[in-house]
């Protein structure tokens, strides 16, 4: 019950900011919340409102939760065409997405246990949004299903707002 609870409360806020940077929520899945920005609403900034939402989405859930609880945010978001629209039966609609890049995020989601890293973007999204948010990148990784390597960066926080420790520590990082 408590389980359930947290759930729905954590559900809820994060949410809120999804649809707040007009993202479309397809769905809840054991925790992870899966959405999608730029369609049914075209915005020419949908890779930047996506960065946004997850860098909203880290505060809100250290500020409400604590940064003691072991709760951790990992989002992986990729850019490129993908196919949208009802792909459910005649028994029960599915409003959702489908495609490379919805595949290619998800498992950017997975790079978070093995590189730390909390928001990762692709090389495609990085291209988006290079000159709105700080981006580190962190490796280039073949996945399967993918020919080529792709280089996974890290969103930082918004241009701007890296504070000295942290210029000093991804100063480091890149030597």
């Amino acid at each position: 019950i408590e389980e359930a609870e947290f759930l729905y409360e954590y559900n809820n806020e994060m949410t809120d900011i999804i649809l707040a940077y007009d993202g479309t929520l397809d769905r809840y899945d054991k925790g992870n919340i899966v959405a999608f920005f730029g369609d049914p609403v075209h915005h020419e900034d949908h890779a930047e409102r996506a960065c946004a939402a997850a860098l909203d989405m880290q505060a809100r859930l250290s500020a409400h939760w604590g940064e003691d609880t072991g709760l951790r945010l990992r989002c992986g978001l990729s850019s490129g065409q993908v196919v949208v629209g009802d792909m459910g039966s005649r028994y029960r609609a599915d409003y959702t997405v489908a495609g490379d890049a919805v595949n290619l995020a998800a498992r950017l989601v997975q790079v978070e246990r093995r590189l730390g890293a909390a928001i990762t973007i692709s090389q495609d999204t990085c291209a988006h949004v290079e000159e709105v948010f700080e981006v580190q990148e962190l490796d280039r990784i073949t996945f399967t299903g993918c020919g080529q390597p792709v280089a996974v960066y890290e969103v930082l926080c918004r241009r701007g707002e890296l504070d000295e420790e942290k210029a000093q520590l991804l100063r480091h990082y890149q030597q």
